[in-house]
């Protein structure tokens, strides 16, 4: 009798330390993942290990920092990047690109982003994607900031679409799809609530851009426009140094108030009684319908 005691106490201290040596081994998952594959405690220091990326990529759950350095991340079937972290940093270093071949190459649920470093990030996303919401480089539902860095993006309908935007001291071009039959479709398009915010920075092409502010939901959205009235899918480049509206130059002493062409040639007239077109208007752009 106390033979069987003895046993069934050894074996229940044994299922004991096993569960405890079980959970002392098990990863932390973090809210983050990278080709599909969730970012663990595991596979945090060497992200290659993921199917799909190469080169330098860790994660630092502390720090909430993506670093990437001479990084490629590349998705066949899902998101390249499909953050829920709060506050992640994507810090980069070299030439490196997230792609995505049948979804977005960044989506962030509803948290704040950082893209910073010395280094260059190119965003494809998919072009070929059946559900057009897939088809952009990145489908922002937070903030992102783009800081000190140098991004290239590009998707089959947006390159940068939704959310809040701000740029900071940054160089980027990103672009849209004139094929797409989206009535979302723009380079940087769907913008929430207010226009993007630009620190030491500006659009600088193409010329005669301004923000179009669209109603939809009860909501007020915002595209970028061309000089010929429409949605810009082309190429857009945000310049760092750059204040998007040049010094006005005449022949003349250039004066404080009045109204410009685009090309510096001072208008004499009201602004209601000229032609529908892109003005500078006491230092401002202001469109004329």
């Amino acid at each position: 009798m106390k033979n069987d005691l003895y046993k069934s106490m050894c074996a229940a201290f044994a299922v004991l330390f096993v569960s405890m040596a079980q959970q002392g081994m098990a990863q932390d998952t973090y809210n983050i993942k990278i080709a599909g594959v969730s970012v663990t405690s595991e596979n945090c220091n060497n992200l290659s290990v993921i199917k799909g990326v190469t080169g330098k990529a860790k994660y630092d759950n502390d720090s909430k920092t993506l670093t990437l350095d001479g990084a490629t991340i590349h998705a066949t079937s899902t998101h390249g990047i499909e953050n829920r972290v709060d506050g992640l940093i994507i810090r980069v270093s070299n030439e490196s690109s997230i792609v995505s071949d049948k979804q977005t190459s960044i989506w962030n649920m509803d948290k704040e982003i950082r893209i910073s470093g010395d280094g260059k990030l190119t965003l494809t996303g998919s072009s070929t994607a059946s559900d057009d919401k897939y088809n952009k480089a990145v489908f922002n539902q937070g903030t992102i900031t783009i800081s000190n860095c140098s991004v290239e993006a590009s998707g089959g309908s947006n390159g940068f679409y939704g959310g809040y935007w701000i740029f900071d001291n940054c160089n980027v071009r990103v672009k849209g799809g004139s094929n797409s039959n989206s009535t979302h479709k723009g380079s940087i398009a769907w913008v929430w609530d207010k226009e993007p915010t630009f620190t030491d920075c500006a659009i600088t092409s193409p010329t005669g851009t301004y923000w179009e502010e669209v109603e939809e939901y009860e909501y007020p959205y915002f595209y970028l426009y061309g000089a010929n009235r429409d949605v810009v899918t082309d190429w857009v480049v945000i310049t760092k140094g750059s204040t998007g509206i040049k010094s006005v130059a005449t022949n003349s002493k250039t004066k404080k108030y009045g109204i410009y062409t685009l090309d510096g040639s001072r208008v004499n007239n009201k602004i209601e009684n000229l032609p529908a077109g892109m003005y500078i208007v006491n230092g401002q752009k202001i469109l004329k319908k």
